[in-house]
C-alpha cells in the first residue's frame, strides 16, 4: 500500500456505543475501588498517629533527631517551659499503614471525561446513522 493512502475503516455505531458504555462501567469500577483504598490509607494513617506514642514507652522506634521548637504559643503558660520537637522512625509494618493508592484517573479528568462519555453515548444513541465518522470515532477512541 502506498504511503499516502488512507485506509477507509467503517465502524458501526452499535459497537461503539457498547465500547463506551463498558468503557464506562470499567472507569467507575476502578475509581469505586481506589476511593475504598484510599479511605482505608487514610484511616491507617490517623490510627498510626495514636500508636507512636505507645512505641515510644516501647522502646520500638528510633529516634533520629530532637530539636528544640522556636514556636510560641498564645496559649503558653509559662516562660519556664521549651518545646522540642522530636522525629522518629517506625517501621510501617508496626503501625499497619497500607502502601498509598494511586489514582487510576489524572486530577479532575475523571468527572470530565465519564460526562464527556455519557454525552458520546446520548448523541450516538439518537443518531440514524449506521457507522460512526472517522472524526466522531477519533474522538470518542480514546475513552475505548
Amino acid at each position: 500500500m502506498a504511503r499516502n493512502q488512507s485506509i477507509n475503516v467503517k465502524v458501526a455505531t452499535k459497537k461503539v456505543i457498547e465500547a463506551l458504555e463498558k468503557s464506562l462501567v470499567e472507569r467507575k469500577k476502578k475509581y469505586a475501588e481506589y476511593e475504598k483504598l484510599d479511605k482505608a490509607y487514610t484511616t491507617a494513617k490517623e490510627n498510626a498517629t495514636k500508636k507512636v506514642a505507645t512505641l515510644v514507652k516501647q522502646g520500638k522506634v528510633t529516634i533520629e533527631d530532637i530539636t528544640e521548637s522556636g514556636h510560641y504559643h498564645w496559649k503558653r503558660t509559662s516562660d519556664d517551659e521549651v518545646t522540642f520537637s522530636i522525629d522518629i522512625k517506625v517501621a510501617k509494618k508496626l503501625l499497619g499503614i497500607p502502601e498509598n493508592p494511586s489514582n487510576p484517573f489524572p486530577y479532575h479528568s475523571y468527572k470530565e471525561d465519564n460526562e464527556a462519555i455519557e454525552n458520546a453515548i446520548r448523541i450516538l444513541k439518537m443518531t440514524d446513522e449506521e457507522y460512526v465518522s472517522t472524526s466522531t470515532y477519533s474522538a470518542v477512541s480514546k475513552f475505548i
